[in-house]
């Protein structure tokens, strides 16, 4: 988890993914990530982003890359930093494993989704 909203009885979570998917054959490593955010509590329903407490009950979970936001995580990370404060470094944990697939002899191949999988 890289950030939290919350609000009376209401909880919405940002959470960084990153998948590795090695062939040994190819000598390849695939990498995707994204930013997924989890809501809990009691809402309105009147905005999926609103956080303020209302009538009913209602569990979300969805990613940025189901749908109509399609992009890299920096996309993802210039919409979700509208409605979080956080100064998580994604790009690091992706070089870091790039740097290692290299020094490896594996080609590293950025994939936007994890489609493939």
């Amino acid at each position: 988890m890289i950030a939290q909203r919350k609000a009376l009885l209401t909880r919405k979570k940002l959470k960084y993914l990153a998948m590795v998917k090695i062939d040994e054959k190819t000598k390849e490593v695939f990498f995707t990530e994204m930013l997924k955010e989890t809501g809990l509590g009691l809402s309105t329903g009147t905005e999926s982003r609103d956080i303020s407490p209302g009538l009913g009950f209602k569990v979300e979970k969805y990613n940025t890359l189901s749908g109509a936001r399609e992009g890299g995580i920096k996309e993802q990370s210039e919409i979700f930093s509208k409605v979080y404060k956080y100064d998580f470094d994604y790009a690091k944990h992706r070089i870091a494993i790039e740097n290692i697939a290299r020094k490896s002899g594996y080609k590293f191949i950025y994939r936007l989704t994890s489609f493939g999988f």
